[in-house]
């Protein structure tokens, strides 16, 4: 089990790992990708060992709704792909219109945070059927990011997640590094 880690958003900073914005160039040309879709943020390899020198992305499929059936993996519109670094696209039609760009930061200990690592995830409904899918094919926990981290000012229109969260599971080899990743599901 990895290290419990808190990240924070620093509001229109240029760090690594970073929310909103454009997807990365890597992403665009995987057979995985689907146009239309929005991107959400990125954990870059540089900073989080345990992704092996990969850089995570996720992305929101066109239309996903937290409110609507798709919000439980197997069958959940949003897709996690690991890639090599890359740098942020042109592709304006990626970006995510109701959020603001930022990296994500070290957050201070009594701070709101936007992305929690390793640990248990802190569930907002706690009924079995969210993860049972999920780990039942083999992925453990892996993050979860949690809309009430948003700085303000940092959404722009209405919440992604509906002012909720974001849980990822992943399979890890025997020395801790992600080999794949998927979205588990959303909690409001």
């Amino acid at each position: 089990m990895l290290k419990e880690r808190f990240l924070g958003l620093s509001l229109h900073s240029n760090g690594s790992s970073r929310v909103g914005g454009r997807a990365p160039e890597a992403v665009l040309g995987m057979a995985e990708f689907r146009p239309g879709s929005r991107f959400l943020l990125l954990l870059a390899g540089a900073d989080f060992p345990e992704l092996n020198g990969k850089d995570l992305s996720i992305m929101l499929d066109e239309g996903f709704l937290p409110t609507d059936e798709d919000t439980i993996y197997p069958r959940i519109g949003i897709r996690c792909f690991l890639h090599a670094p890359s740098p942020e696209s042109l592709d304006a039609s990626t970006i995510l219109d109701s959020i603001a760009n930022g990296s994500l930061v070290p957050a201070t200990e009594g701070d709101s945070w936007f992305v929690k690592i390793g640990g248990e995830p802190v569930l907002i409904q706690r009924e079995d059927y969210y993860f049972s899918a999920v780990t039942g094919a083999g992925y453990e926990f892996y993050f979860q990011v949690d809309e009430n981290g948003f700085p303000d000012g940092f959404v722009l229109e209405d919440y992604p997640l509906n002012y909720g969260g974001l849980y990822i599971y992943a399979k890890f080899d025997a020395g801790g590094k992600v080999e794949e990743v998927v979205a588990g599901f959303t909690q409001f």
